[in-house]
């Protein structure tokens, strides 16, 4: 005798594929959690890491290092004519033997220039040497949580905080004119001395008299241009400023606290670059302080104290949030 054996019938496979279905839905923003809490927890101990070895370099030197040391005292939108290889290795690159990177720091020619467009345009009559290992990716400075964080990006996630408010105004504040063809606010970077890391700064702590507690140092940014993108402008992690005539001016890896946190909810952009931080970490952005302490602040904070944040003497001592 032979037992005939009962088969699925296509009620049943469907829901058991239906089940399935929704058990997956269920589980996967718990694994994106999960996934997410982890890069949060790696970012956070990297800006710590940074934090660190700005403070190593104050220990040897009595300062912190300049943001983007220049050839020019004044700031940069009021230059003009100038040529990219006037400009000096930006703060990333100063404190590379404080993170163990020594060797990769005596690859660099510092004698020579530092290019702030990556890369260079080949009408420029002076190209650096340092060119190629500015292009080089540099995981010390890469947010997990940002897509273009690969072995084959050389981007840059965490700026150093070179002040902070309102713009229009302040006398901390400049910014150049747009360039021909390109209305603001497209071109619209900005110039701030009143935070740590800035245009030619020798910031010591002592100079910080808000206190070192409720002063921003380095904070995170989605909004660098990376080689990888279309723009005809592009950076890295080691772009110095760009000095090309006034219409082309700017600081690279640095910005200030003017713009709300992730003001702009998009990747990449030469408009919010210099003027905002933010991170593809949901609901704001890590902050590492001057007392190197790094904590995540929430995009909800009142502007009012978040630009106070960004700045070092302005008096205004912000509520820690």
């Amino acid at each position: 005798m032979y037992l005939l054996r009962r088969a699925f019938t296509l009620i049943e496979l469907l829901v058991v594929i239906a089940i399935i279905a929704i058990l997956i839905g269920l589980l996967l923003p718990a694994v994106q959690k999960v996934r997410e809490a982890a890069a949060r927890t790696k970012c956070q101990n990297k800006l710590k890491q940074l934090a660190l070895a700005l403070h190593n370099y104050h220990d040897v030197n009595s300062k912190f290092p300049a943001g983007n040391p220049t050839s020019f005292t004044t700031p940069l939108c009021t230059t003009n004519g100038s040529i990219q290889n006037l400009a000096g290795p930006p703060w990333t690159v100063t404190i590379l033997p404080y993170l163990e990177a020594a060797s990769r720091f005596e690859e660099f020619n510092k004698t020579q220039g530092f290019h702030g467009s990556i890369p260079d345009e080949p009408s420029w009559p002076q190209r650096s040497p340092n060119l190629t290992l500015q292009q080089k990716p540099n995981p010390a400075f890469q947010c997990p949580s940002d897509p273009n964080s690969r072995a084959d990006v050389p981007n840059n996630n965490y700026y150093g905080v070179m002040g902070g408010g309102s713009g229009s105004g302040d006398p901390n504040w400049c910014s150049p004119p747009a360039q021909s063809g390109f209305p603001q606010p497209y071109y619209y970077w900005v110039i701030y001395s009143n935070g740590v890391l800035f245009q030619n700064s020798k910031i010591r702590i002592t100079d910080i008299s808000d206190g070192t507690t409720n002063t921003f140092l380095i904070g995170e940014s989605r909004y660098q241009d990376p080689p990888s993108s279309v723009s005809i402008y592009k950076a890295t992690w080691a772009s110095a400023a760009r000095q090309h005539g006034s219409n082309w001016n700017r600081l690279n890896n640095l910005a200030a606290t003017q713009e709300p946190i992730n003001a702009h909810p998009g990747g990449p952009s030469l408009s919010w670059d210099n003027r905002a931080f933010g991170s593809f970490h949901p609901g704001g952005c890590h902050f590492a302080r001057v007392d190197g302490s790094v904590s995540f602040v929430r995009d909800s904070i009142g502007l009012t104290a978040y630009r106070n944040l960004g700045q070092r003497a302005d008096g205004q001592v912000a509520e820690v949030p």
